[in-house]
């Protein structure tokens, strides 16, 4: 039997004698203890009676609520309880229940007032429980709630029986013990309606949000932390009913895209799409998890997965020379730098290149650390773990996953996203959900309105693109569909002008801004924006420079942690610890050509590691500028904001 007890006002009701007591018997100082009870007994209350406050009531026993230092008293309190009931036990007057014939007994759970007792069903383990009780109620000054203290019973014990132990423990019989720590406690029977205050937690966390005034990727961002979490808490315990499962989805779905019972929206994207089937937990790990190694690594050169990409003994084929299974990192590493002549096979350029970008501490001694390889921090997150999970897809699978990937703000990635599942609120879209019958753009009221043709083909947005740097020749541009226009411009890292932003960048800023500038002009009759370019382009250069001044951010933080990084970063501190002063602040690459054209030298480079004894030839004209004081004009951004 399990036997759910209701303490009456616990913390009013604990009488100080009690809780001097416990404290002697916890050999705490007498000092201290005279100061906790000083604490406990010196105080008063008063009543506010038509604003005017009435003479002071002086309490002769309890703890107050908000006290800091009333948890830790009733808990100290209820050990004394705690004690009663392993004495029974010890005395073979109380039998503990199992789980299982192998597991381990228990007698009870406590947390705080929640009281759970647990013993065999019989008439010496009722008595058992009820003198036990009744002598904590009596020394303690607690008192027990007949009428909300209940009983469960296996359904192995008889009515009769039933009826004879609840007449000696004072408690009535019920068929659920109801909640435990806001969880239901399972039991034969129990249906779905158990779980529903779930569902009402959910409902009521978005009810307070206002879809309206959120952007998809906001009400994405909302739903994976918030409603999304509440059912975490009840699935670490117990199993939630299917039905309740598909109700969260169905008012995190509704949220998503806005949809309420005054307002009916598209759901533009399909919830098999959106949400993923997870396979187990170990798998996901095991691929996930990654090291990052140190300088004098000790894993396995073939069989732990260092780059990111898993075990290169599952990527090279092929036998191996003998002894190569028992390779360290460490062993291919001479002189800071990878000896490929200790491989006496040939690997492959892609597997090299990889191997030659992961990071290794030349400074700072280092040590392999464990790490997450979807989060860029190296750090585990439920996002990239689920992402990792998805198996037997149901919809063919995505080709655009680089957009998650995108440095980019996330309303912008979720617009490419919505663009590469053809979902967006274009004429087309519309007329093929039957919500409108006119295809016409009107914008240019010659074509139908397509996401290419409003993104792209429109006369107007062609004039856009031509003054962002695309030639009108460029057929690769202006001829491909939409999956493989915003594929191949999404992914193209240099830029199309010199000292002009990557392209992949302004690219995606720039479908927005057109989107977003159109709908004004059709929804709130404003006419096109004739400067949008310029726009576009403060735009994007207020992007990039917050990008570095992220990376100040880092330096100047001792607390920032990324294990993907951290060779590169521990190499940096290393070398700040050689100067006396040294101090990190950002400025524009204008300000700082001499290191900029070194970067970009870098990236272009084979070796991994070079230093130069004087300024590297390519870089001598700035620096003779940087000596002799020349400067150069920068177009700073505009403070001009999109919502």
């Amino acid at each position: 039997m399990a036997i759910q007890i209701d303490l009456e006002k616990a913390y009013d009701k604990l009488e100080w004698s009690f809780i001097k007591d416990m404290l002697i018997r916890a050999n705490l100082p007498a000092d201290l203890i005279d100061i906790i009870m000083s604490c406990i007994s010196t105080i008063s209350t008063s009543i506010l009676f038509n604003g005017e406050a009435l003479d002071p009531i002086y309490p002769s026993r309890g703890i107050r609520q908000g006290d800091p230092l009333s948890p830790y008293l009733f808990i100290l309190c209820m050990e004394f309880l705690g004690q009663l009931i392993e004495e029974k036990c010890n005395s073979k007057l109380w039998q503990p229940m199992k789980a299982s014939c192998d597991g381990p007994a228990f007698s009870h759970l406590f947390f705080a007032d929640d009281l759970v007792l647990f013993a065999k069903a019989d008439h010496i383990n009722c008595s058992a429980v009820r003198d036990v009780i009744d002598e904590f109620c009596s020394a303690s000054g607690q008192a027990i709630s007949d009428a909300k203290s209940k009983v469960y019973f296996s359904p192995n014990v008889d009515r009769d029986s039933r009826e004879s132990f609840c007449d000696i423990l004072g408690f009535a019989s019920t068929p659920s013990l109801g909640k435990y720590l806001g969880i239901p406690i399972k039991h034969p029977g129990a249906s779905a309606q158990d779980f529903n205050f779930i569902l009402d937690r959910v409902k009521n966390k978005l009810a307070g949000w206002k879809a309206n005034l959120l952007y998809l990727a906001g009400r994405a961002v909302l739903i994976q932390v918030s409603s999304a979490a509440i059912p975490a808490y009840v699935m670490q315990c117990t199993y939630i009913p299917n039905k309740i499962l598909e109700g969260v989805d169905r008012v995190n779905r509704n949220f998503l895209w806005g949809l309420s019972e005054s307002a009916k929206k598209i759901h533009w994207v399909g919830w098999q799409k959106i949400w993923k089937a997870a396979k187990k937990g170990r798998d996901t790990f095991n691929e996930g998890s990654m090291w990052t190694i140190g300088k004098d690594s000790k894993l396995s050169f073939l069989w732990d997965n260092w780059t990111g990409i898993g075990p290169l003994r599952c990527i090279i084929q092929g036998l191996l020379t003998q002894g190569a299974d028992q390779w360290k990192v460490c062993d291919i590493i001479s002189d800071l730098r990878w000896d490929w002549g200790r491989i006496p096979f040939d690997i492959p350029l892609t597997i090299k290149s990889i191997i030659q970008a992961t990071p290794i501490p030349f400074m700072s001694r280092g040590q392999d650390r464990l790490a997450w390889s979807g989060n860029p921090r190296g750090i585990f997150d439920l996002k990239s773990a689920y992402f990792l999970a998805t198996v037997d897809e149901i919809v063919p699978p995505f080709s655009s996953g680089w957009i998650w990937k995108l440095e980019m703000l996330p309303k912008i990635r979720n617009f490419l996203w919505l663009c590469q599942h053809n979902s967006i609120g274009v004429k087309s879209c519309l007329a093929r959900r039957g919500v409108v019958a006119d295809k016409l753009c009107p914008i240019c009221q010659r074509e139908p309105e397509s996401i290419i043709h409003a993104l792209r083909d429109c006369a107007w947005v062609r004039e856009v693109w031509m003054q962002l740097g695309v030639n009108i020749a460029n057929q690769e541009f202006w001829r491909s569909n939409i999956q493989d226009w915003i594929n191949f411009n999404g992914k193209i890292s240099h830029s199309r002008a010199q000292e002009k932003p990557p392209w992949k960048t302004a690219f995606s800023f720039a479908m927005w801004c057109i989107w977003k500038s159109q709908n004004m002009a059709v929804f709130n009759g404003k006419p096109l924006n004739q400067n949008l370019p310029n726009e576009i382009m403060n735009q994007v250069l207020k992007f990039i420079h917050l990008d570095a001044q992220a990376v100040v951010a880092v330096l100047r933080n001792n607390d920032y942690v990324n294990n993907i990084i951290s060779p590169i970063l521990d190499d940096c501190k290393h070398l700040a610890t050689r100067f006396q002063r040294i101090q990190f602040n950002h400025c524009y690459r204008q300000a700082n050509h001499c290191a900029d054209l070194l970067a970009r030298m870098g990236a272009l480079q084979d070796l991994e590691f070079i230093s130069f004894a004087s300024p590297p030839v390519d870089i001598c004209n700035a620096f003779e500028d940087d000596l002799n004081g020349v400067y150069f004009n920068k177009m700073c951004y505009d403070p001009v904001v999109f919502g």
